[in-house]
């Protein structure tokens, strides 16, 4: 490992320091009196937040940015008058001195009856940084970011490459402090930053030639950097000053929240752009750790590059040289063989492949989703009723409309399901024989059960991934649920969990501030609910949460049209007005936003007395425009940063063209399908992607070549998930500062314009 020092600043700059302060202050009295403030200059022995200059012979320069903060506290300077904070002026892009330190507040620090006074200042200062007078001594809380951002520009080197390089956009994560004595009789104190914060630049390589067959071009979307389990690198720190000349600052990181983590994301307006290629093939970028002393070499640590096509890892055992605060250290990482099997892209295990996975809120991320899934092949729900090739090929919400199922002896009893109370849940559909709403056969006539869906998804997760089941029910009469189905569907969803074996349903209440996290290894069952509750206060207690979900007959007759998204709570009682459109909820609660689905064939519905009506059924067109207006609500929803709404992108079916259509859901992937996955390419194509939630569509398990597939189903899988690893998902994080949110856990944001780098369908 090379260390690289920073430049020391010359005498002659800290002269011009001076005289800069002098000129501006030609009245200061030479003594100053009880209650006069102090004039401060600022000079960088070479280093600072400044903008990080062009690496030298002797280390890399650093200026200060016009705007940057620092604060100072003098313990024998006037009681509630010794402390402040102060705004730092230049006059260049360029400048390792301040022309001017400005107060911020309504006073700076005021000089007492002390002749003399030391003078301690500490830079960041931001939301989450303290100075603290303890009798003689002061001391600070710092805070290093756990989630980070690069602003990148194009260099040329030395021999005429070009490669980019990369600083840190929110240069509050850089440490420098200063201390000073000085009397009342000079003109100003000179305070002259030394920085203690740990610089690690990471070079990356891309091949000089690409292989036939592979991508020419990879985008870097972050670095995270790894260390051992209980060495704290990011988070809350105490620092302590020297007490002498020949002493270096102390510090002890705070346990509680700090993070042994740190990822550095190359973000450009939400969008991760930063691409290696065969042309342009190098990246250096500089990622900011709490001042560490004491490691000797990163033996134990670990580098994970994400990228559009995977995630590359490097164990750092091979690294020597001694981690020191101040200095930058470099790493340069193997070539990255984007080419070799570790980047091909693999849908079988793609969550774990997006930038800090674990921290993104639930809401954020887009999953692809079967319609109807585990139906037989022969009744054309779904072209594959084998749900571990489904995961495999990438799918994570699966979906399947229930029936209910009596299981008796001999011969069916005449009864409906009013008053004989069904004990299982089976597909629908496709099993049994429908006698009166309610299935009932012969014991060992072929039904699939709910928990056999249940049990094979909850096998089929991963412990870095999740699984999201919605379950509907197709039972009930004139068009929609009767208040006493409720109860049969919930309870009996109990029971397919139970007898499914599975260890795994989520039993958390999923909230806006949900994350990934949270529910690893996990399988999510939601229950689609067509009507209000009418069974009390359940809330979750049998393991599945309740989204509302009603056929589109019920949206007709609540005057709501197909052709429009519509919005309910996660556990609620009643649909009430508030919730047909989206308004100013609470970003508390968690909304669902869904479109009509016909979930099974709606054409024609039987009423109780018999009868044959037609039912309302949207058509593609209102489905198509309906989905399009859900895609701009994601936007704005993504652009305010609330995270509140999960979104059930319903774009699966059986009515192809009219509300008397054709039911065959083959013929409706033919003519969703294609729109729905030119809607995502426009969406990417266009700089706007956002989370789309869960997108529920026919025949996803899609052919061997995706491209010349009739329904497209593995090729819109590809984009949803690409479309994820495109843009920065929200997260969830304890960091401050203008790019990294608030603490408290606040999702962290991406680095403003104005932060100056250191170091053919319809759109959805």
């Amino acid at each position: 490992m090379k260390t690289s020092r920073y430049i020391l600043l010359s005498l002659a700059a800290v002269a011009i320091a001076a005289s800069c302060k002098e000129e501006l202050n030609p009245d200061k009295p030479i003594n100053a009196n009880p209650g006069d403030e102090v004039v401060f200059g600022a000079a960088l022995p070479g280093k600072t937040k400044t903008t990080y200059g062009e690496e030298t012979k002797t280390g890399f320069p650093i200026y200060w940015v016009d705007g940057d903060k620092v604060r100072v506290a003098s313990p024998q300077c006037m009681s509630g008058r010794n402390t402040a904070e102060y705004k730092v002026a230049v006059d260049g892009t360029t400048q390792n001195y301040a022309t001017a330190l400005i107060k911020t507040g309504d006073y700076g620090v005021q000089w007492g009856s002390a002749e003399n006074a030391d003078f301690y200042s500490i830079y960041p200062s931001t939301a989450g940084t303290t100075l603290n007078i303890n009798g003689e001594t002061v001391t600070a809380t710092l805070h290093v970011d756990a989630t980070q951002f690069a602003n990148t520009s194009s260099k040329i080197d030395a021999y005429k490459n070009e490669y980019i390089y990369a600083q840190p956009a929110e240069m509050g994560n850089v440490v420098m402090y200063a201390k000073a004595s000085a009397s009342k009789s000079d003109n100003a104190v000179e305070l002259h930053f030394t920085p203690f914060s740990t610089v690690l630049e990471f070079e990356l390589t891309a091949p000089e030639a690409s292989k036939p067959g592979k991508e020419s071009d990879i985008t870097i979307q972050s670095i995270t950097l790894i260390a051992p389990e209980g060495t704290i690198i990011a988070g809350d720190f105490a620092f302590n000053f020297p007490t002498s000349t020949n002493q270096s600052p102390s510090v002890s990181a705070e346990t509680i929240g700090g993070s042994n983590v740190i990822t550095l994301h190359f973000l450009d307006n939400n969008q991760y752009t930063t691409k290696l290629s065969t042309e342009v093939q190098t990246l250096k970028a500089k990622m900011c750790v709490m001042p560490i002393s004491g490691v000797k070499d990163l033996s134990g640590w670990k580098v994970d590059v994400a990228t559009s096509a995977g995630t590359f890892s490097k164990n750092l055992t091979d690294q020597t040289g001694e981690l020191k605060p101040g200095l930058v250290h470099k790493i340069k990482l193997p070539q990255l063989n984007y080419a070799a099997s570790e980047w091909v892209f693999e849908p079988g295990k793609w969550i774990p492949s997006l930038p800090d996975y674990r921290n993104i809120y639930l809401s954020e991320l887009s999953l692809p989703g079967a319609w109807c899934v585990g139906a037989k092949l022969s009744d054309g729900y779904q072209n594959t009723n084998d749900i571990g090739v489904l995961w495999e090929k990438g799918v994570r919400a699966f979906g399947v409309e229930c029936r209910s199922y009596t299981e008796r002896t001999g011969l069916f009893g005449a009864g409906n399901i009013s008053n004989k109370q069904p004990s299982r849940l089976c597909i629908s559909g496709v099993n049994g024989t429908d006698k009166n709403n309610a299935y009932t056969n012969v014991v060992g006539e072929s039904v699939t059960y709910i928990s056999s869906i249940i049990s094979s998804i909850a096998s089929a997760i991963k412990s870095n991934e999740y699984g999201v089941l919605i379950l509907s029910y197709a039972d009930g009469g004139n068009g929609g649920h009767r208040a006493l189905d409720h109860s049969y569907f919930l309870s009996g969803i109990a029971t397919e969990i139970s007898k499914s074996g599975a260890k795994n349903i989520c039993n958390l209440a999923i909230t806006p501030k949900t994350t990934v996290e949270m529910v690893l290894g996990q399988l999510i069952v939601i229950a689609a609910i067509d009507d209000d509750l009418t069974i009390g206060s359940y809330s979750g207690g049998m393991n599945s949460l309740i989204c509302y979900n009603p056929f589109p007959t019920q949206l007709v007759s609540n005057g709501q049209s197909l052709a429009e998204p519509h919005f309910s709570k996660l556990y609620w009682k009643s649909w009430a007005d508030a919730n047909k459109v989206l308004t100013s909820q609470n970003t508390s609660d968690l909304l669902w936003c869904f479109t009509s689905a016909n979930r099974t064939d709606c054409s024609n519905t039987t009423s109780d007395d018999g009868t044959i009506k037609n039912s309302e059924v949207a058509t593609l067109s209102q489905r198509k425009k309906a989905l399009s207006s859900m895609g701009t609500i994601a936007d704005q929803i993504y652009d305010k940063s609330s995270h509140n709404v999960w979104f059930y992108f319903g774009a699966g079916g059986t009515s192809a063209t009219s509300k008397s259509g054709s039911t065959d859901s083959k013929v409706f992937a033919q003519n969703m399908n294609p729109w729905l996955l030119q809607a995502i390419k426009n969406k990417v194509n266009q700089s706007k992607p956002s989370p789309l939630g869960i997108v529920m569509f026919n025949q996803c398990g899609g052919g061997t070549n995706y491209r010349e597939d009739t329904y497209h189903g593995a090729e819109i899988i590809k984009n949803i998930i690409e479309m994820n690893s495109r843009f920065y998902l929200k997260h969830a994080g304890t960091s401050g500062g203008s790019t990294g949110g608030s603490t408290g856990g606040s999702e962290s944001q991406t680095a403003q314009n104005d932060v100056l780098v250191t170091n053919g369908g319809d759109a959805i």
